[in-house]
């Protein structure tokens, strides 16, 4: 700068120091990425190395964001990469399937009760249907963060299973169950829920002789059998969220959170058959699965796939018919066929604006690797080794400010014909150190236990 004819002049001194400084800032400004992120601001120069949500999240009816195949998902913090994550979950069970049919052209009913060949088709068949509908899904909701009340069990509710279709004059009627699902939340990202029900039949089921010798003059055959049967469940599900990324963040795939699970349960089914005659026996069933282990994979934030597996125990005791007896013999604990459940949910909000009734939606898609209550998939000549599939639809709504919510649902049991089922129930708060908001925030969203 020139003033008034005045040359401004730099010592010799200043001239060699002058590159040398200009070196140590251009390398302190290279290596200061690695040591600030992840925690640095997002209006840092190199923030595009990291996935930065927008100032406000995307909202429903705003316009699809255009992002590549392995693009973080709209809203998401920490980033979720949810189309490689279905990608992958799809060529596991692609694998599991191929597996576990080879295991069972090869070896057959050999291996016994402790076949996994059966469960790993099922979960095969389960993660390919799932990443499916979910990636059908993606292509409406873009991966938005779902609703911070999203649906769980209810609280407490009421469950009717519809009976099968009567034939030659039988009676079937449904099953009713009472159910109840309490959470405590022993800390953030860890809680505990009680699973129970107890129910069973709505009335006396009636089977028939059909042979044709024994119909009257009206076609009508006589009663063969008639049946009472009492339903109990009780389980503990214990879920805790492991950390997210669990890697390094330079080194994550950011292909969605993880949860780790423990579900000891226990199943009775009580069988009376020709109650209230002299005839009359009991028939008890006793399910124990004190091992079951599972883990939650969060796709994104509004798709999960979850799995269980873990050894079962059976007890059966019998009482006979006559005075003589008027206890259960019990019989000796016995290895029943490995257990497990494969689970894939959807988040479906529909209301989510403040002041307004929540609507929530969820459908399920699951597999239970267990023919307990005698349903299950038979594929031609495979009799018996494939549990039943599940199919379920639920809703919740809830008042604007208010702690109590509504949820309704139905769902199609697959397996020896199609069992339709209907429920209805009342969400309360959770308990424990983080209860179920009231008022959902942002920041709220990601929750998924």
């Amino acid at each position: 700068m020139r003033v008034a004819g005045i040359t401004p002049t730099v010592s010799s001194r200043a001239r060699r120091w002058l590159p040398i400084t200009a070196a140590s800032l251009a390398l302190l400004s290279a290596g200061a990425p690695a040591r600030a992120a992840p925690s640095e601001p997002a209006n840092a120069p190199n923030a595009r190395a990291q996935h930065v949500p927008s100032a406000t999240p995307p909202r429903r009816g705003d316009p699809a964001p255009r992002r590549g195949f392995t693009a973080c998902n709209p809203g998401s913090e920490p980033c979720t990469r949810s189309r490689p994550a279905r990608l992958l979950l799809a060529l596991t069970g692609l694998a599991l399937g191929g597996a576990g049919a080879a295991l069972f052209l090869t070896l057959g009913d050999s291996v016994g009760a402790g076949d996994p060949a059966g469960l790993m088709i099922g979960a095969g068949m389960t993660a390919i249907g799932g990443a499916t509908l979910g990636s059908i899904f993606a292509l409406v909701d873009h991966d938005r963060p779902t609703d911070a009340d999203r649906l769980r069990p209810a609280t407490l509710s009421l469950g009717y299973g519809l009976g099968p279709r009567p034939a030659l004059g039988e009676r079937t009627p449904g099953a009713l169950r009472l159910r109840v699902a309490p959470t405590y939340w022993i800390a953030p990202g860890a809680r505990v829920r009680l699973l129970a029900h107890v129910g069973g039949l709505a009335g006396t089921q009636a089977h028939v002789d059909p042979r044709p010798q024994l119909s009257d003059a009206d076609g009508a055959f006589p009663t063969a059998l008639r049946e009472r049967r009492l339903d109990i469940g009780v389980a503990l599900d214990s879920a805790i969220a492991l950390p997210y990324p669990t890697l390094a963040p330079e080194r994550s795939a950011r292909l969605g959170g993880a949860e780790l699970r423990w579900k000891p349960e226990a199943q009775i089914r009580r069988h009376t058959y020709n109650p209230q005659t002299p005839e009359e026996e009991l028939l008890e069933r006793v399910m124990l699965l004190p091992l079951t282990i599972g883990a939650r994979w969060n796709v994104s934030s509004r798709q999960r796939f979850t799995v269980y597996a873990g050894p079962r125990f059976d007890f059966t005791s019998h009482r006979g018919s006559g005075s003589a007896q008027q206890t259960l013999r019990r019989g000796a604990p016995a290895a029943g066929p490995f257990y497990g459940e494969v689970w894939y949910e959807l988040d479906v909000p529909f209301a989510t604006r403040s002041g307004r009734t929540r609507v929530n939606g969820q459908l399920g898609l699951g597999y239970v690797h267990s023919r307990f209550d005698g349903r299950g998939l038979n594929l031609d000549a495979a009799l018996g080794f494939l549990g039943p599939l599940h199919l379920r639809w639920a809703m919740r709504f809830r008042p604007p400010r208010a702690r109590v919510a509504a949820q309704a649902g139905a769902g199609v049991i697959l397996g020896n014909g199609a069992a339709v089922t209907l429920s209805l129930g009342v969400v309360l708060p959770d308990l424990g150190h983080q209860r179920a908001p009231t008022r959902v925030s942002a920041a709220a969203s990601e929750a998924t236990l």
